[in-house]
Formats: C-alpha cells, sequence, structure tokens
C-alpha cells in the first residue's frame, strides 16, 4: 500500500476535518472538467462553423461545405446529449439526497 492512500485511509478512520477538504477539491475537480468539457466542446463547434463559412466562400469547396454542415449539426447533437446526460445525472442525485 502506498503512503497516500495510507494517508487517506487514516485519515477517514480518523474523521479528521481533512476529509471534508478533499471531497471539496474533487467536486470542485469534477466542476472545472464539466466546464472544461463544454467550452472544449463549444469552441470545437465555432472552429467548425468558421471553417463552413470559409469553405462556403470557395466555389470549388461546396461538396466540403456540405459534409462541414453535417459535422456541425453532429457537434450540436453531441453538445445537446452531454449537458442533458449531465443533467439527468444531476437531478437523479439531488431527488436521491431528497429522499
Amino acid at each position: 500500500m502506498d503512503f497516500k492512500k495510507c494517508y487517506q485511509l487514516s485519515v477517514i478512520a480518523t474523521g479528521n476535518r481533512q476529509l471534508e477538504t478533499i471531497f471539496y477539491d474533487y467536486k470542485i475537480m469534477a466542476f472545472n472538467d464539466f466546464r472544461f468539457r463544454v467550452a472544449f466542446r463549444v469552441v470545437l463547434v465555432g472552429l467548425t462553423m468558421a471553417l463552413f463559412v470559409y469553405m462556403v466562400t470557395r466555389p470549388n469547396m461546396i461538396f466540403a461545405a456540405g459534409l462541414m454542415l453535417i459535422i456541425i449539426v453532429g457537434q450540436l447533437i453531441e453538445l445537446y446529449r452531454f449537458s442533458s446526460q449531465t443533467n439527468r445525472k444531476l437531478t437523479r442525485f439531488l431527488e436521491s439526497v431528497r429522499y
């Protein structure tokens, strides 16, 4: 068993207030991870839309622009599914805490 796991087990066994700090830090990291993932998807959709606009203005790239449009629609659907899934998980958690 490594030192970090032993330390975490000793904190849990002693009931030290540092345990709350460990869980609080984990919650902050999880929230930042969600924000990063949403921000990354939004930036990716924005870059894809910029590329789409560039391709539409070029007369020999119309077919490629059509493919970009399909990719944009797929990215938006994925962003919606990701946010809906996160909202469902949060709702389930809050409902379980309520009862």
